[in-house]
């Protein structure tokens, strides 16, 4: 019962927002740099973008190494320690089971993709040659738990509870929580790197890029803008977004 009406209070809640008609899907990996961009990248094009008119959502997946392995990491362990955080925000941001057993979307349960965004920190152009602070301030060290309190702030700042988050985050139900996230991304048949850095895509076709990665990211939000566009007035929407020659 309680389900229920936390259903339908989440499905009136989405309903007052606008109800979104394209979905953007991240296939993640925590610490490329070109994955560590896409929080910030989503909030500002699309998700908190006035001009798309909340018709545009997005979710995120993980990827596993490069054998596909769902229990491991391309950069090795410190990188399972940030997907196992950031799938355990996902979960704890969800406030009943999705119907399809998958990760709610950022229209349902915004917090996960705030925590990231935060946790990565502040995003430029800059190349990750030229530090590791490039190109998100934190991108290589949010991970280092022992080391500092970034997760622990930005948990904290988006409102989720950090003994629980911790927990989940440095455990079993952690390291559970990535395995079915990966494990998603390989039944969709997703290789990192050879459908992008990072993968994205746009109800459901992957978005393709003229970038020559990988010496830069691609596809780049302005890519993606142009899917997101054609999909959206494929279902006979136009918002302002779409009629900038940005978007053309």
């Amino acid at each position: 019962f309680v389900e229920m009406v936390c259903a339908s209070l989440l499905a009136i809640m989405a309903a007052a927002r606008g109800q979104p008609a394209v979905l953007i899907t991240h296939y993640s990996d925590a610490q490329c740099p070109c994955s560590a961009r896409v929080p910030q990248d989503m909030k500002e094009t699309f998700l908190d973008n006035p001009a798309f008119e909340n018709l545009v959502d997005f979710e995120q997946y993980f990827v596993g190494d490069l054998l596909k392995n769902v229990s491991k990491c391309i950069h090795g362990e410190e990188e399972c320690v940030g997907q196992r955080f950031f799938t355990c925000a996902q979960n704890m941001s969800t406030l009943v089971p999705m119907p399809s057993g998958g990760v709610a979307p950022y229209s349902i349960a915004p917090k996960w993709l705030d925590f990231e965004a935060c946790s990565y920190g502040p995003c430029t152009d800059c190349a990750a040659i030229l530090g590791p602070h490039c190109p998100c301030s934190n991108y290589t060290s949010f991970p280092e738990t022992t080391k500092n309190t970034l997760m622990e702030v930005c948990a904290d700042k988006v409102g989720l509870e950090w003994a629980s988050l911790s927990r989940c985050g440095m455990g079993l139900q952690g390291q559970r929580l990535m395995e079915a996230s990966s494990r998603v991304s390989n039944q969709r048949h997703i290789t990192y790197g050879a459908d992008g850095l990072a993968p994205i895509a746009v109800d459901g076709v992957l978005v393709k890029t003229a970038k020559p990665i990988p010496i830069v990211c691609g596809p780049t939000p302005s890519e993606v803008t142009v899917s997101v566009c054609k999909a959206l007035a494929a279902k006979g929407h136009s918002p302002k977004a779409c009629t900038s020659t940005m978007a053309l």
